[in-house]
């Protein structure tokens, strides 16, 4: 079991001469090499010893600034590997957490060979542990900001990492709305509903609730403009979801989100959101009309023609 940003563990008891099998990454080339410093958090676990896992690993992601909800999704993770050894592994395993510059670390290894009970990996390294959707691994990489896994003859070893946001204090979550005038399709009015601050359950709940009203009032085309999120979980992911559901079951509805570069694009990839959701990187891409009036997170709207002010 290995999941990470920049990392690809490498086991430190490896023999040069001895081959491991084919690796599987999402996210950001991994590194190489473990830390160099030693991790904050270093625990042995077996079934029994799950539910203190889960405990220290949510303190020290905490402790290390990441936001509870954000916490609750590394906890989420690292106990699924976890079980992931004991099921399909050796019955027990190792878990390590670093607080690096910038990102969270969270390794899991086997300890020792897998159990004869697992099938041999022969190809695909998730081919000893079950890749379905809705479990274990699935919910690894939609949660994850990067995900490493690498199967050898000494287990399975897998490298997780998650951003960690700015020192400081965090910005409420807030939602903004404005109509765009001229230009729609049909004569259809577009509203460009905003997001800032954090988009946690909280925000995610806010969010379903505002536009799914908005949709329902005017039957407007709804713009979902995500580019100054700071921070997510998978609690606003869940509402995203909820809402793209919505539209899907009325014909009339039209929902398009405006993501820019941001690392959610990745994870609705994973989670099946992707090609559900109609994706843009910026309003420009939705023609001039939305672009002219639209704000630019970059510079500001030069003279928005509507602000509702705040969405709720």
């Amino acid at each position: 079991m290995t999941h990470d940003a920049p990392h690809d563990p490498r086991r430190p008891d490896l023999g040069s001469g001895e081959k491991s099998e084919p690796s599987s990454t999402i996210g950001a080339a991994p590194e190489q090499a473990e830390p160099s410093e030693p991790p904050i958090l270093d625990q042995v676990f077996d079934g029994d010893s799950l539910y203190a896992l889960r405990s220290a690993v949510e303190a020290h992601a905490v402790a290390a600034g990441m936001p509870q909800g954000r916490a609750e999704d590394a906890v989420i993770c690292v106990h699924e590997l976890a079980t992931n050894a004991i099921r399909h592994g050796a019955g027990t395993g190792r878990a390590r957490v670093w607080h690096l510059s910038g990102r969270l670390r969270c390794q899991v290894d086997d300890e020792g060979a897998p159990s004869a009970a697992s099938p041999p990996s022969d190809g695909d390294p998730t081919d000893r542990w079950p890749y379905q959707r809705g479990h274990g691994l699935w919910l690894i990489r939609c949660a994850a900001d990067a995900v490493s896994l690498r199967s050898d003859r000494t287990g399975t070893h897998v490298v997780l990492t998650f951003a960690l946001p700015e020192p400081g204090p965090r910005p409420p979550f807030r939602l903004t709305t404005r109509a765009v005038r001229d230009g729609t399709p049909a004569g259809r009015p577009r509203l460009i509903l905003t997001a800032t601050g954090d988009f946690d359950r909280k925000a995610g709940a806010e969010l379903l609730g505002t536009a799914t009203d908005l949709m329902a009032d005017s039957r407007a085309e709804l713009i979902l403009d995500l580019r100054a999120v700071a921070y997510w979980d998978t609690a606003g992911i869940a509402a995203l979801s909820g809402l793209q559901h919505r539209v899907e079951q009325d014909p009339a509805a039209r929902l398009t989100v405006v993501l820019g570069e941001s690392s959610l694009r990745e994870c609705l990839r994973h989670a099946g959101l992707a090609d559900r959701l109609l994706l843009v990187a910026d309003l420009g891409d939705l023609g001039d009309s939305a672009d002219q009036d639209g704000a630019d997170h970059a510079g500001g709207p030069a003279e928005p023609p509507e602000d509702t002010g705040p969405a709720r």
